[in-house]
């Protein structure tokens, strides 16, 4: 027989439950050496009159040295503890020994922190508040491995570097971020399976976390990615508590009560910080434009309603608070029904995080009732069904991604011809007007008025051109000195204005070719482009014909015959607006053109194509939701029954898991106080 025990042992030989010899070693009854941190281990001299009287009181050889010593007359002896640990016997008329505090096997104060026993070492059942922070370490990992892996699917489309100083490594970047994640999520899921192996590194495990969810926090920063801060800058707090806690008492105190608790209330802190502040970042139309309106009293009644509780469960009066399973199964729910409308939106892995912090929450909702009692050698089973609810979330959403990005590609061909017909309908127009100037400036007659400088009779000339053109606002003949000598309709503002100056005459002098100008100010103020047409005698450069055009009758032209599903927006060189579906933005800088902020998520579909002759970008814009709101409905019914799954997987695993308890054997108190020896 082992001279030594563990509890685990000691249990197993006494055919009693691990609890009970704990109550023995602080009712005294049993003496023990205490090994590390919650490591007992019991002399089988203190075992052996539980053995005996286990048996029925039958004979039972003690072994050699075992330290119990053979009594005929029980009576008449009592039983008294040594300063070596094993007890003895004294007739009840010897004087006892004065208590030797200093060699004491077993204190008061080690008796109270038997609770923070190890179960790694002693086998202990997995209850609330004891032994359970096994579940954070599962959360984490299921968390940083399905981020991971989303990002790892599709590394492009997550981070845009493009602005950041990051830009240079930007792929790079988003090769090593999922690479990181899962190393990580796979420590701490060997910290589940394994944890006794890697017991002493899991400081080094909470270290790495620092560095990697920082990392992740500085790419999400730095790209205007604010949404994705909240989850890993929660993550890292609770891993840098950890940090402290473990250089100061080796983590004796964690538990899945204090390290979700603290998540959660970062998680709720940060939230409300980033939706003050963005709050069109809540995919929930009706409440982002109330807190848009109402920031700080949104402020306010989040503080209240979400903050304040969250810090009453921590303190010591709100840990066995009634509150506490309302609240974290409306807040579970709440995420869940937030994972859905994120998913709608294609944010990927913000609802990924919502989803399984919602799913944890409920979990921890039904924790803290504290009814129950894992056998720990089945945790696997816990293990496995979270693992099995996140690969279900992955895998649907997969699936949505793989049926939206189809739709997608449906779309954008569809785009790209419209595009093409734009295009075409845009060079043929200037292909025609190119056609009726070079026919005029080929005209002798013309070219001899404008030589001679006969004002009525360019006047005529432009007039007939305008005509003949119909959907310009002006037309101007220039002389070879840049003097405007003909203008129709009459302006005297323009008539024998010298437009040398100007670039698209001085384009038109300087490469002998027709011109497209960009969008310029005219000299009424208004917003226009000149198409220029040289005119020569001899080869000899004598003049140019100008045709102003007005922007919106020319817009007019382009959408005819062309039904419009999309954004259209067409730029010259410079970067301004020359034509768009919303008529209020021609003549615009681009710039100034409302451009999308990267914090304003919505994505869209763009479609770029270059019309040959004005040298225009052609540029289709439309939002995906439109597209792909026929999924809306697949959306729901796949978070509803991901949500059922995952109630169901976890509900049974935790039933599987519950400790079985084994019958007892109760002693008479007299028996246990004063044991009988054969």
């Amino acid at each position: 027989m082992k001279r030594y025990l563990s509890v685990k042992e000691s249990a197993e030989l006494l055919s009693v439950s691990t609890n009970t010899i704990y109550t023995y070693l602080k009712e005294g009854k049993i003496v023990a050496k205490r090994i590390g941190r919650g490591r007992f281990k019991i002399p089988y001299s203190q075992l052996a009159p539980f053995v005996n009287l286990t048996l029925g009181n039958q004979d039972k050889v003690v072994p050699e040295g075992s330290g119990v010593e053979r009594v005929q007359d029980e009576a008449s002896y009592i039983k008294v503890q040594t300063s070596g640990g094993s007890p003895r016997f004294q007739s009840q008329n010897e004087a006892a020994p004065e208590k030797d505090v200093n060699n004491a096997v077993y204190t008061e104060k080690q008796s109270e922190s038997l609770d923070d026993s190890d179960e790694e070492s002693t086998g202990e059942d997995i209850s609330f508040d004891r032994s359970d922070v096994i579940f954070y370490r599962i959360f984490k990992a299921i968390s940083f491995i399905g981020i991971a892996l989303i990002y790892w699917h599709d590394r492009s489309s997550f981070f845009t570097f493009k602005g950041s100083f990051l830009a240079a490594s930007g792929i790079p970047l988003s090769n090593v971020l999922p690479i990181l994640l899962f190393v990580l999520g796979a420590l701490n899921l060997t910290e589940v399976f394994a944890p006794r192996k890697f017991l002493r590194t899991h400081i080094l495990t909470d270290a790495l976390s620092v560095l990697v969810l920082g990392y992740y926090s500085v790419v999400a920063l730095t790209t205007g990615e604010y949404t994705k801060l909240i989850f890993p800058v929660a993550f890292i707090i609770v891993a840098g508590g950890h940090l402290v806690s473990g250089f100061r008492d080796g983590n004796k105190n964690a538990s899945f009560f204090n390290s979700f608790l603290h998540y959660f209330l970062y998680l709720a802190l940060l939230a409300g910080i980033v939706l003050v502040v963005y709050p069109h970042l809540l995919e929930l139309p009706i409440i982002s434009d109330y807190v848009s309106l109402q920031k700080e009293f949104f402020a306010l009644v989040w503080f209240v309603l979400v903050v304040a509780p969250l810090i009453y469960f921590l303190s010591p009066y709100g840990k066995n608070s009634s509150l506490l399973l309302p609240f974290f199964v409306i807040a579970g729910s709440g995420l869940l029904i937030l994972a859905t409308e994120f998913l709608l939106a294609a944010f990927w892995d913000i609802s990924y995080l919502s989803f399984i912090t919602g799913v944890f929450s409920l979990f921890f909702a039904w924790w803290s009732l504290g009814s129950l009692k894992l056998d720990p050698k089945k945790v696997m089973i816990v293990t496995l069904s979270f693992c099995w609810v996140s690969a279900t979330l992955l895998l649907g959403m997969f699936a949505l991604r793989s049926s939206r990005q189809q739709i997608k590609i449906d779309a954008e061909k569809g785009m790209k011809g419209t595009a093409d017909q734009i295009a075409e309908k845009v060079n043929s127009e200037f292909e025609d007007r190119s056609a009726v100037l070079v026919t005029f400036a080929g005209n002798s007659d013309l070219k001899k008025v404008v030589q001679e400088k006969e004002t009525e009779a360019s006047i005529n000339y432009a007039k007939e051109i305008y005509e003949k053109l119909g959907s310009v606002e002006r037309v101007i003949i220039y002389n070879k000195e840049g003097i405007a000598v003909g203008v129709y309709p009459r302006n005297s503002l323009a008539q024998g204005t010298n437009f040398s100056s100007q670039d698209y005459f001085q384009k038109t002098v300087s490469t002998y070719k027709a011109f497209v100008s960009p969008v310029f100010e005219n000299i009424l103020g208004n917003a226009s482009i000149i198409h220029t047409e040289p005119i020569f005698e001899n080869n000899d450069f004598i003049g140019m014909i100008g045709v102003s055009l007005d922007l919106a009758k020319l817009a007019g032209n382009f959408g005819k015959g062309l039904e419009f599903k999309y954004s259209i927006q067409a730029t010259d060189n410079n970067g301004f607006v020359v034509f768009d579906t919303d008529s209020k933005k021609i003549g615009l800088k681009r710039e100034e053109n409302s451009i999308e902020s990267s914090i304003y998520r919505t994505e869209t579909l763009t479609v770029l194509k270059e019309a040959r002759i004005p040298q225009w970008l052609l540029e289709l814009k439309t939002p995906v939701a439109p597209l792909v709101a026929k999924l809306s409905n697949m959306h729901i019914i796949l978070a509803i029954l991901l949500t059922v799954n995952s109630i169901f997987s976890v509900a049974a695993s935790i039933v599987a898991s519950t400790k079985r308890q084994k019958p007892q054997v109760t002693m008479p108190t007299s028996l246990a106080a004063n044991p009988r020896f054969i």
